[in-house]
This record gives C-alpha cells, structure tokens and sequence, in this order.
C-alpha cells in the first residue's frame, strides 16, 4: 500500500519535471515508454511468482543438482521471453510508429539540447 502511494508521488513529480522540460508530447511519450515497460515486468514477476515454489521445494529437499538444472531452465526462459518481447516491440515500433518516432523521441532531444540554465 505505501509502495503504491510512493510510486504515484515519484510519478506526479516526474510528470510536473517533465511537463517543464518536454511538454505535453514529453510527458506522452514517457507513459506510452513506461506502459510497455510494464508488460515486460509483467512476464517477469510472473514466471518469477511461478517458479518460486519449485525453488522452494528443492531447496528445502536440498536438491542441489535439480536446483541447478532449474537455474539453467529460467535463464534460457528468460533470455528467450526478453528476445521475444524486445522483437515484437521492435517489430511493433517498426510498422506502426515508423512515422510517429521523430513526435515521440523529439521532445527528449529538445530539452537535451537546451541551455544548461533551464535546467537549474
């Protein structure tokens, strides 16, 4: 509950520091960066949620050889579930935003560039 309330006060502040130094199409941008971020968490803490109790058991058997073989398995899973989501995005990116990416990365570059005074 804390968390939760602690993360929408770190995101009202980022939107208001944001809206100072991007505008708008700045503070559009990092959500739609932040939504996508959080489906890749999403499998993440899910298959972590899942696995947590096999590791729990053969941990508790001290099962050192099968924990191993588990540890081998969740890399790959892993690898293979970043792989695939990073394609998709990149695949998604590529087709439907193609003509939208300079509206969304300008912003970031606008407020990179500027005079270090605004910044202070």
């Amino acid at each position: 509950m804390i968390g939760v309330f602690a993360g929408s006060i770190v995101a009202i502040l980022f939107n208001n520091i944001l809206m100072r130094m991007a505008g708008s199409d700045g503070v559009a941008s990092i959500t739609i960066m932040l939504y996508v971020q959080e489906l890749f968490n999403a499998v993440y803490r899910g298959y972590a949620t899942g696995i947590a109790p096999v590791i729990s058991y053969n941990f508790g058997r001290d099962d050192s050889v099968r924990l191993k073989r588990i540890h081998s398995i969740s890399t790959k899973v892993i690898l293979l579930a970043s792989f695939v989501l990073t394609s998709v995005c990149v695949l998604c990116l590529h087709r439907l935003w193609l003509n939208s990416l300079p509206v969304i990365i300008s912003p970031f570059l606008k407020w990179q560039c500027m005079d270090s005074e605004f910044l202070r």
